[in-house]
């Protein structure tokens, strides 16, 4: 027995080694001096890009139930101990609280405007745009409120203000479609848990060790109503040169996010935060259904605990140890939306535990006893590195938009505050920059290697038994809570000062007419400075103006610091690709443009976590055995990940049921999502766990 403690130390020890490599991360170390966390703010971000779970070892009711007549023994004066194997199944519910943290505010409801029938003709889709497989929970108001995502080009009619811009992913300018997400995670797993009784050492002293082997798979199972394909493209000056033509250009939103996708002057693929796997099967000619399965295998993280039982009898005992957990799970990459997880992280953690147990009532023999077992455990998750993408300040799911690469060199290119034929006002500048004919989705410059800590997780579980004979019946109530994830930029972002601007709806080339005498004369485009720093995912500043016509090139009615954009010593003035019935449409450009910059991206807190979990399982122990004891349970457990609804003060919401107003005919849809949940996730599980205890 000595020698087999003497080897499980030695393993202990090995914990650093069983650590798996970096898959992900460049392994750099540089500093940043942008500071953390927004230089210290403790805002939270309303939608985010990786949902950070629990770790599958961390469970503390699966690691107490159905073993603790074996466990935690009053006067022994030798080494004893007792070994498990649990596997067990989870699934997630609540799957429209996933899609809650994952979109925030951008999720509609009343997706299908009444004044259509598609709310009822619309396969696996409800009227409130929500996958049907979702069942009520989509809008249930307790605090899973879900919904859909709306993606319309700007020049789709009744665009609704929570409108993800369909522009920015390469789809038509007339586009439509409706996307609702019903996610789920699957997760089997077999728990390889130790306990050693080290009475012969010192009385009461304990070691505890144990990690599940888990796999994994989760799933956003996306479901896309293309209700206008779109027949336009983009004309000239838009997204690049010359026109973007319908044909080059893609028809479905899940299709546009797989990351092998480039249109106009993106050349540059969207690398993270991509809809992976996807497995599109059409029941009608505009429906998507998108299996889109990610699956993981690894060892999770291995946790262990070395305690004392410093008080204790036969019916009751008091104990506290020490705890801590090696990262030998899977380490954030960020590629993928909804990326699987297992472990924490990469997280070392240390902290401390509490455990006790009282029986209540004993029978007339021993045989016979009802009590109840307590057990604490509280972390810190020290800094590790992961890959993460990040939204900008104020702007949720600005991850997704386009963003002009900008020069420095400006070259043709000047502007005034006077009209062609005007007198100059103040003479003509040159911009402070010019756009430098490359676009990139926001989320490729925002993605970050980072440090990230978790100040406190704790495990709290309260199990009452009733041992009969060889029989157990366990029935108990866990509590689990973790603080918000804190972000450290290890290296200073892509996003160089001066370099970068939002695109927004703005025209990115002028032309110049090269003969004044032809009715039709060509064009020579050159790249304008034209930003629009309060675009956001949902549509840019041109629109907002009355000058603003769609369908046809624009004249950047309300771009940054617009002027009128002018070239040459003759101060020829920069046009729109069409001079309709032989007016000259003068197009603006920003002097100056605005950027953004390094300090602009949304580095604050995630939120914190907590989530309620009933469990209980029933065991058997052949205790007839002398030195080796078999035993066998089953166990069941279901978690509530918790949600806090911020609906009362929504005067579009119906306080009674948090619901929505339903019944809006005008377009444009009612946004009643004010629920902020947090990173738990609602399950349930069922394990079976047998095994062998020994003196």
């Amino acid at each position: 027995m000595t020698r087999m403690l003497k080897g499980i130390f030695s393993l202990a020890l090995l914990f650093p080694a069983l650590v798996s490599a970096d898959s992900c991360f460049s392994g750099n170390s540089c500093g940043f001096g942008g500071g953390c966390n927004n230089n210290g703010t403790t805002t939270f971000s309303s939608a985010h890009s990786y949902f950070s779970i629990r770790s599958q070892s961390v469970n503390d009711a699966r690691e107490l139930a159905g073993w603790q007549t074996q466990i935690n023994l009053f006067d022994r004066e030798c080494f004893y101990g007792s070994f498990t194997i649990t596997p067990e199944y989870t699934q997630s519910f609540r799957p429209c609280s996933i899609a809650n943290f994952l979109f925030g505010p951008d999720l509609q409801f009343n997706a299908f405007p009444t004044s259509t029938t598609l709310g009822t003709t619309v396969p696996g889709f409800n009227t409130f745009g929500c996958n049907t497989s979702c069942n009520t929970s989509c809008n249930n108001g307790n605090g899973n409120n879900g919904g859909a995502l709306v993606i319309s080009g700007s020049c789709a009619p009744n665009r609704g203000a929570q409108d993800w811009l369909a522009d920015n992913f390469g789809l038509p300018a007339d586009f439509r479609s409706v996307v609702s997400f019903c996610p789920r995670i699957q997760t089997f797993l077999v728990d390889f848990n130790l306990y050693l009784g080290l009475d012969e050492w010192m009385c009461g002293m304990y070691f505890r060790i144990h990690a599940p082997v888990v796999w994994t798979r989760w799933d956003l199972r996306a479901s896309e109503f293309v209700t206008n394909a779109g027949s336009q493209g983009y004309v000239a000056g838009y997204m690049a040169s010359g026109t973007v033509t319908n044909s080059s250009l893609r028809h479905s939103w899940i299709s546009a996010m797989d990351g092998t996708y480039t249109f106009g002057d993106m050349t540059d693929t969207l690398k993270f935060g991509r809809i992976c796997n996807t497995c599109n099967v059409s029941t009608t000619t505009n429906v998507n259904f998108a299996s889109t399965r990610q699956t993981r295998t690894a060892l999770s993280d291995i946790e262990a605990a070395l305690g004392w039982n410093f008080w204790q009898c036969e019916d009751y005992f008091l104990g506290v140890g020490i705890r801590g957990a090696a990262p030998t799970g899977t380490r954030p990459c960020g590629g993928c939306l909804f990326e699987p997880t297992i472990g924490n992280g990469k997280h070392w953690e240390l902290g401390g535990q509490i455990n006790a147990m009282a029986v209540l009532w004993r029978g007339c023999d021993d045989d016979r006893y009802f009590g109840v077992w307590m057990d604490a455990n509280i972390t810190h998750l020290f800094r590790t590195r992961q890959t993460r993408s990040f939204d900008l300040i104020g702007k949720p799911n600005s991850r997704y938009m386009l963003v002009e690469e900008m020069t420095s060199t400006v070259a043709g290119l000047q502007s005034n505050a006077a009209a062609v034929g005007a007198a100059p006002v103040a003479g003509f500048s040159i911009p402070n920059a010019q756009y430098n004919k490359i676009l990139h989705p926001l989320i490729n410059l925002t993605t970050l290697d980072v440090n990230v800590s978790i100040a406190v997780q704790g495990d709290f579980v309260l199990k009452f038994a009733y041992v009969s004979c060889d029989w157990e019946l366990d029935l108990g109530y866990e509590l689990w809570g973790r603080s918000g994830e804190q972000f450290c930029p290890r290296c200073a972002p892509v996003i160089t000062a001066n370099k970068f601007a939002l695109k927004g709806d703005a025209q990115i080339y002028g032309f110049t007419q090269n003969s004044a005498t032809t009715p039709t004369p060509p064009f020579t485009p050159v790249a304008l400075s034209a930003t629009e720093n309060a675009a956001t995912i949902h549509g840019g500043t041109n629109a907002s103006s009355a000058a603003f016509t769609c369908g046809g090139a624009s004249t950047n009615p309300n771009i940054d610091n617009f002027q009128f954009a002018y070239t040459g010593a003759a101060a020829v003035p920069f046009l729109t690709s069409i001079a309709g019935s032989g007016a000259l449409n003068q197009i603006n450009t920003s002097n100056p443009a605005v950027f953004i910059k390094a300090t602009d991206i949304d580095l604050s807190n995630s939120p914190s976590a907590l989530s309620n979990k009933v469990f209980g399982s029933i065991n058997y122990y052949w205790n007839d055995c002398d030195d080796w004891i078999p035993f066998l349970g089953l166990g069941f457990e279901a978690e509530f990940g918790s949600c806090t609804n911020n609906n009362n003060n929504n005067n579009n919401c119906n306080n009674n049921n948090n619901g929505c107003v339903v019944g809006s005919t005008s377009g444009t849809f009612v946004n009643c999502n004010g629920n902020n949940c947090n990173a738990a996730v609602s399950q349930w599980g069922v394990w079976l766990k047998g095994g062998l205890s020994f003196n």
